[in-house]
């Protein structure tokens, strides 16, 4: 891993970290991941930088490496690498995860946005939305360590999580020849805790399989009865929408035993016992263990949030002709060529993880 500092249209290498896969990460980026490791913020502003732009009231701190005297430059360097060690041997290998992720997020394309078109779709008193627009501002810059479960949130530029759906349809084809697609992926959270256990693969409705196996006739009830037992909510709702009490806490129980989320709480438990809550790929989650009654749910929201941007990098990586422009949680928008677009397509039918199918939803945007 190699960290850097953007000055201007140059990257200034600051030091190296062996890792694998070996990726450039910028400084602000680090800090990320600093917080992933250990639960606390991380001032991507180094203090005496800080201190040195507000005395001369210089607002681009970016050129920190250059401006202060070498000793104090080298130190903070070498603090910095010290701590990045120190989170990379403290989160085992969940740094080959994060780098994976960090590094597809950071080569996203420069969505085109046409301004008329979102206009129609967006409230008007985002009025910042607008000036970023005009500005060129167009491409999110995504934190990683912006939840406790590591769901992606906006730090920069158009917040497009959380833009109504139809603001997508304002994305725009940079090429000739070229068209913008949503790929979403089908029911994600139901469908990992169904492969982080030991039922049977279902087929494409999760839903379908949960009615078959516990015996339900409604799909509806199914969804319901599945989200109450992902996320650990009471009966309240599902026995308004069946009319019974009694039934609704014996379907909550028969789907939470399907997904087997009883044994999954204890594998956690003893996990907060021991230290901490990791998700399936070894990301912390201090507010996982420090609270019982989140513990499946942000453990299964994690491990779903890693694994879709895992997927996703992963299939843009094979299909090097399609051009990732937007991360929406559990979807890619994307520019695909005309051309590529039915090898494409099949590729994202057959999406899957550890020998598990994670089927996806594909939508053409701006028809």
């Amino acid at each position: 891993m190699i960290v850097y500092q953007q000055i201007r249209n140059t990257r200034v290498c600051l030091f190296r970290v062996e890792t694998t896969p070996d990726v450039s990460v910028s400084w602000e980026s680090t800090c990320e991941f600093l917080k992933i490791a250990f639960g606390k913020d991380v001032d991507h502003i180094p203090k005496p930088v800080k201190n040195m732009c507000d005395a001369v009231g210089l607002d681009d701190w970016s050129f920190w490496p250059t401006l202060l005297p070498a000793q104090t430059r080298e130190q903070i360097i070498a603090d910095r690498k010290a701590d990045l060690l120190n989170a990379v041997s403290h989160t085992g290998n969940y740094i080959e995860t994060w780098l994976k992720i960090r590094s597809f997020l950071d080569n996203l394309g420069t969505p085109d946005l046409d301004e008329s078109m979102l206009r129609q779709a967006v409230p008007k008193n985002h009025k910042s939305l607008f000036e970023k627009i005009r500005k060129g501002d167009t491409k999110p810059r995504y934190n990683t360590s912006g939840t406790s479960t590591g769901r992606l949130t906006i730090t920069s530029g158009p917040n497009f999580l959380t833009l109504p759906r139809e603001s997508r349809n304002a994305l725009r084809a940079t090429q000739k020849g070229s068209s913008i697609y949503s790929i979403d992926f089908t029911s994600l959270e139901p469908r990992v805790a169904l492969w982080m256990s030991s039922t049977k693969h279902p087929e494409e409705d999760v839903y379908a399989t949960v009615m078959e196996m516990c015996d339900i006739s409604d799909r509806a009830v199914a969804k319901l009865a599945t989200l109450s037992s992902l996320y650990g909510a009471g009966v309240q709702r599902l026995s308004v929408t069946i009319g019974s009490q009694k039934r609704a806490k014996q379907l909550i129980e028969r789907v939470s035993n399907f997904f087997e989320i009883p044994e999954c709480a204890k594998r956690l438990e003893h996990q907060a016992a021991n230290g901490c809550v990791v998700n399936y790929f070894g990301r912390p989650l201090f507010e996982a263990t420090k609270q019982p009654r989140v513990r499946v749910n942000h453990y299964i929201q994690s491990t779903a949030a890693d694994l879709a941007n895992l997927l996703f990098a992963e299939l843009c990586k094979n299909n090097k002709e399609v051009t990732p422009l937007v991360l929406i949680h559990d979807a890619l928008i994307a520019e695909v060529p005309d051309e590529s677009a039915v090898q494409f397509f099949d590729h994202c039918k057959n999406i899957s993880y550890d020998g598990f199918d994670f089927p996806t939803k594909i939508e053409r945007m701006n028809i």
